[in-house]
């Protein structure tokens, strides 16, 4: 089991490495580690059977990908950024017509996502989750939307838990907070293109640990 009692707590963090590494690699630094350690993150991740880790991975890829394409036109790119923008649509492809071709492999994919994916409400796990995050909203409305409190209640979803701590000012004001922490792109004259870099990647890394608390 290692350092982590359940699959989802490995997955969440381990996408945070993975976004890390990515985003070093796309900005072309390190890019032999950072390549090597955000591939075996991935497979880390593809091999946790983790529905967060799962629904994590594919929104922060779809997100990290039209960053790149934001960053084709408006920006100086490396090399490694083409590479992903060409190849990732066409490794996906062949990924996805390799399986429908192979009729063991498909079932097997089709029981694993049913199992953890679209089937999870119906597990314990899920059904305790919806309970917390139900509790959460009845708080929320308890209160006429002025939360109940910082560390006044349980949920698991951030942003169930969010609203019904806060209220609507405090999430609007964290939102704000959040949103303007991770999506400025500006370069602080500051800051060299190495160190620039690895601010974009810590920030990557931030943004897949708020998705991951987001959809469990």
């Amino acid at each position: 089991v290692g350092s982590f009692g359940e699959a989802a707590s490995f997955g969440s963090m381990t996408l945070g490495y993975f976004a890390f590494c990515a985003t070093l690699w796309l900005r072309g630094f390190h890019t032999r580690l950072s390549l090597i350690l955000a591939a075996l993150s991935m497979v880390a991740l593809v091999f946790s059977t983790s529905t967060t880790a799962y629904v994590g991975l594919s929104i922060l890829l779809l997100l990290i990908y039209l960053q790149s394409v934001y960053r084709l036109f408006f920006q100086s790119v490396p090399r490694q950024t083409v590479l992903f923008l060409i190849g990732a649509p066409i490794v996906a492809v062949i990924a996805v017509v390799g399986v429908a071709l192979n009729d063991a492999a498909w079932l097997y994919i089709q029981n694993l996502l049913d199992t953890i994916v679209f089937n999870k409400l119906g597990t314990d796990s899920g059904v305790e989750r919806s309970a917390w995050i139900r509790q959460a909203l009845q708080n929320f409305l308890d209160t006429s939307g002025f939360g109940a409190g910082n560390g006044s209640l349980r949920a698991s979803s951030l942003l169930a838990a969010m609203v019904a701590s806060l209220g609507v000012f405090g999430a609007f004001t964290y939102g704000a907070f959040f949103v303007r922490v991770i999506f400025s792109s500006r370069q602080s004259p500051a800051l060299d293109d190495y160190e620039y870099a690895v601010t974009e990647a810590a920030k990557s890394s931030c943004l897949a640990w708020f998705i991951t608390a987001s959809v469990s």
